[in-house]
């Protein structure tokens, strides 16, 4: 027992003094473990201190920028004296420390532009201008800006809506309603050779002082914005400079994403190894701003080895270390779980925040990739399948619908869906324009969402589409309006189960794709329509180059003829026979280029929609008799038997005799040209309630199904080919559908097929009420008034024409008449024979070079003598249109006669004028 007693003795105070020191170890473990997280807590109350200190002293910054605004509610017109005693009120420099002024930017428009100016300068600023100085269509000029010293005057006129940052801002505060920050800029201030990064801070101001509650009239009401330039570095530290930990580093970001490039302010930013770190995001006026913190120096680690140290030195108080362990180990522990569930509510909320910008890049990637899709197709078809799949995808929607605006306005018409749309909406589906979601969205330009579009009382429902929209899969709808350079052109719809709610999220995705596929649509519609348009061109210059070529032809073949004749008969080797066969063969094929030159000008008239009737009642079966007298001798000559089948009491027509001839006759040349020797032509009068029926029906070569649609257009033959059988333009038979159709008539065209002949079909309205009888047509065939040997006996001509070979051929053709002749190659010398000759007519040519016929008869009109003045004249000229006879008789001639024109034609026509003058 006493040997146990002496050992226990002996071993006690090393025993004693080992626990003693293993506690002191343990206690200093848990003393430091302790001290790093009370310096956590001071660190993590530094920042928050920090953060509440800036949002704070913001947050007065807008506030006084809101009173501000009041000063323009109250007082209609503020100058710079009331607005200078009002921030010296406000006391900037004791109250708002680091801002560097607060002013106000004025909206003027490019008319009251010079008023401003005058303004301020009637206010002490003379040197007062707006600049930059470029025309635009709205001004914000920088009016008051207070205190005014050196930096601030620099920046007095400056329009800062010129500046792409600050437009930014300015336009988000203007359509909000809401004060707004802008990015980091360079101040105009800056004038120092060190400049310090700034941003500024804008309020709106709205006419009436209210904000609009759209943003259209905010738009419409703002007059400018009261707003304040900080420098950064400033004002931050104005605001940390004198209560910031000096551990404490500090740099402030403008935006989410700290860049050299965003860095609005640094401080006590050191060595980070070992210390604490922290990242706060703000809201400043509409802006994100970064705040990211830093211990300075470990000072946790310093702390923690003074502590144990000192522990370990007063160690041999083995009670109150046990109680200070003891006690130091609850409270740390306490503490060391507090900051723990701290972490893992801030490690919570940061993995939230990165979600959220996770989900919000995504969406922005594929909302990119889509738009770039929509861009690498210019197909009107597969762009719209493309944009209603993309959609779809891009919402996670269960059907999709793209609408197009009809031909007429108050209608849609389905474009392209995807998805379970239903069996009643398929592609070419009709709507009305104010149809559900569709038709608010479409009057009132923005997307429009309903969790059942059956259901809610905004969305009118015509009758006529009730049935088969209840038959539709979908309730819960979203509609998107698609409108490119300002013009509705269609819609999108987006469909799903009854009861979802779109985000506001969801919403602004979906208008922001709406937005650029009606841009995409819009490019490709245009694009479609130059391609036509190119199509059309091309089609129109090809058929103008056969055209030029086939006149080209049918003009010279007939010459050829003419000339080869007249060189024939100029050889006087002709038999007498030869010699009469020769003259008819010229007089017929001159004929042809008349008739030719004819149909061209008819052509132009109808072009030029020039074409004129004189209208009368007609009888159908006498106009039918008419074309067939003339067109009798072709018939004959080509061995194809002529028939008519009149049926009577048909009735009349209201209409021009000579043109309704016109229209009959080529049909029926029509049918002669193409109707083989041995064939027949037939044509058929009779009437149908109370239409006249004229059918032309032949056993010709027939048309090819392909080229039937086109019989009737302008310059299409059937074979423009350089072998092709038959001669012509191509023009007759369009003459005929503009001639019936002027009539108020249609007409047709059917054939069974090549070699099966033709059959044209030409209904007329007959004439209910009938007025005065028209002239009877009369059939034009080669014969003309006979010319008689002396019918002009002595009667005194004066031929005016600057053509030496018309001149020659008229005196002759009159000469043979008998008539006393004189003639005059321009109206300077025919002006004189009249001053020693007074004829009993003057014929006068219109075109020459110098004065022409109208200037000779308005000479001889003003002549002094009457009897010189009332000769009687007749225009003979080219020009053969209704309004060139109407400008001859209106200019003083008495008749007008058109060349080419039968040597019988002319001297009928003076002897009628001359009879008539006599009586």
């Amino acid at each position: 027992m006493t040997f146990l007693s002496d050992r226990s003795e002996r071993w006690l105070p090393a025993v004693a003094a080992i626990a003693m020191f293993a506690l002191s170890m343990l206690a200093a473990f848990y003393a430091a473990s302790a001290t790093t997280a009370r310096e956590r807590r001071h660190f993590d109350e530094s920042v928050r201190h920090a953060e509440d200190a800036i949002k704070q002293r913001l947050a007065a910054h807008i506030a006084m920028l809101r009173a501000g605004t009041g000063l323009f509610a109250a007082t209609r017109e503020v100058d710079r004296a009331q607005f200078h005693a009002y921030v010296q009120r406000l006391d900037l420099g004791r109250v708002y420390p680091g801002v560097q002024g607060i002013g106000v930017s004025l909206r003027v428009s490019p008319r009251e532009r010079d008023e401003l100016v005058d303004r301020m300068r009637r206010q002490g600023l003379a040197g007062f201008r707006i600049w930059p100085e470029q025309e635009r269509a709205e001004y914000h000029a920088i009016a008051f800006l207070e205190p005014f010293d050196r930096r601030n005057r620099a920046a007095i006129g400056y329009d800062m809506f010129t500046e792409t940052t600050r437009r930014a801002a300015m336009e988000r505060a203007r359509d909000t309603g809401e004060p707004a920050a802008s990015a980091r800029v360079t101040l105009v201030q800056e004038i120092d050779e060190r400049k310090q990064p700034g941003f500024l801070i804008y309020v709106p101001m709205y006419r009436g002082g209210a904000t609009p509650p759209t943003v259209a009239e905010r738009r419409g009401a703002l007059i400018g914005f009261m707003y304040s330039p900080f420098r950064a570095i400033d004002l931050l530290e104005g605001i940390l400079g004198r209560e910031r930990d000096p551990a404490l580093g500090i740099t402030v970001h403008d935006g989410d994403a700290p860049r050299d490039d965003t860095r609005l302010y640094r401080a006590g930013v050191g060595d980070a190894a070992g210390a604490f770190a922290a990242t706060r995001r703000i809201d400043v006026a509409g802006r994100v701003w970064t705040l990211v913190f830093t211990a300075r120096t470990p000072a946790s680690a310093l702390s923690a080895r003074t502590v144990g140290a000192g522990i370990l030195s007063f160690g041999a108080i083995a009670s109150a270390l046990l109680f200070t362990m003891l006690r130091a180990e609850v409270r740390g522990r306490r503490m060391a779980e507090g900051s723990a569930r701290q972490l893992a509510e801030a490690a919570t909320s940061r993995e939230r925040a990165l979600a959220r910008e996770r989900h919000a890049r995504g969406q922005a990637e594929r909302l990119a990739a889509v738009s770039r899709a929509l861009t690498s197709t210019l197909d009107v078809a597969r762009l719209g399948q493309m944009i209603v799949d993309s959609v779809r995808a891009l919402t996670g929607t269960g059907a999709s619908i793209l609408y197009r605006v009809d031909e007429r306005p108050a209608e849609l018409r389905l474009f392209a869906s995807s998805g379970d749309v239903g069996p009643a909406l398929v592609p070419g589906t009709v709507i009305p324009a104010s149809t559900g979601a569709v038709g608010l969205a479409m009057r009132e330009r923005r997307p429009v969402a309903t969790p059942n579009f059956m259901e809610d009382a905004r969305m009118a429902v015509p009758p006529a589409v009730q049935a088969w929209l209840a038959a539709v899969p979908h309730r819960s709808v979203l509609a998107l309006p698609l409108v490119a350079h300002d013009r509705l052109i269609g819609a999108l719809v987006l469909g799903d189960e009854a009861g979802r709610v779109f985000t506001d999220e969801e919403v602004s995705v979906a208008d922001a794709f709406a937005s650029q596929a009606a841009t995409a649509l819009e490019n490709a519609r245009l694009l479609e329509e130059a391609e036509t348009a190119r199509t059309l061109a091309e089609h129109a210059n090809r058929a103008k180059d056969e055209f030029l070529a086939t006149v080209s032809h049918e003009l010279r073949t007939p010459l050829n003829a003419i000339l080869g004749w007249a060189r024939m008969l100029r050889g006087g080797t002709l038999a007498p026979e030869q010699g009469r066969h020769a003259l008819d063969v010229i007089e017929r094929n001159a004929r042809t280029q008349a008739q030719l030159i004819d149909d061209l000008l008819d052509v132009s008239r109808i072009t030029t929609g020039k074409v004129q009737l004189d209208v009368g009642v007609v009888d159908l079966a006498r106009v039918i008799d008419a074309a067939v007298d003339a067109v009798r001798p072709a018939a004959d000559g080509k061995r194809v038997q002529l028939t008519t089948a009149v049926a009577p009491g048909v009735g009349r027509v209201a209409g021009d005799p000579d043109r309704l001839q016109q229209a009959v006759g080529n049909l029926l040349t029509n049918a002669i040209k193409f109707t083989p020797a041995g064939g027949s032509v037939t044509v058929r009068l009779a009437r149908a309630d109370d239409h006249g029926i004229v059918v032309v029906r032949d056993t010709g070569e027939g048309i090819p199904a392909a080229t039937l649609p086109h019989v009737f257009e302008r310059f299409r033959q059937a074979d423009s080919s350089s072998t092709r059988a038959h001669r012509g333009l191509g023009i007759g038979l369009a003459l005929v559908k503009h001639l019936v159709e002027l009539h108020g008539g249609t007409v047709t065209a059917e054939s069974a097929g090549p070699g099966l002949g033709s059959t044209f079909t030409v209904r007329l309205p007959l004439a209910r009420v009938e007025p005065a009888p028209g002239p009877e047509p009369v059939a034009h065939a080669d014969g003309a008034p006979a010319q008689t040997a002396d019918a002009l006996h002595g009667t005194r001509i004066l031929v005016v024409d600057d053509e030496p070979d018309a001149l020659e051929m008229v005196a002759a053709i009159l000469g043979h008449a008998g008539a006393e002749l004189r003639t005059a190659p321009s109206v300077a010398a025919a002006l004189g024979i009249l001053d020693d000759w007074r004829p009993d007519l003057v014929l006068s040519d219109i075109e020459m070079p110098g004065d022409d016929g109208y200037t000779l008869i308005q000479r001889i009109r003003e002549r002094p003598s009457e009897k010189d003045a009332r000769v009687p004249a007749i225009a003979v000229t080219a020009y053969g249109r209704m309004e060139d006879r109407l400008r001859a008789l209106a200019a003083g001639f008495q008749e007008h006669v058109t060349k080419p024109f039968d040597p019988g034609v002319l001297v009928a026509a003076i002897g009628a004028l001359l009879d008539g003058r006599r009586s």
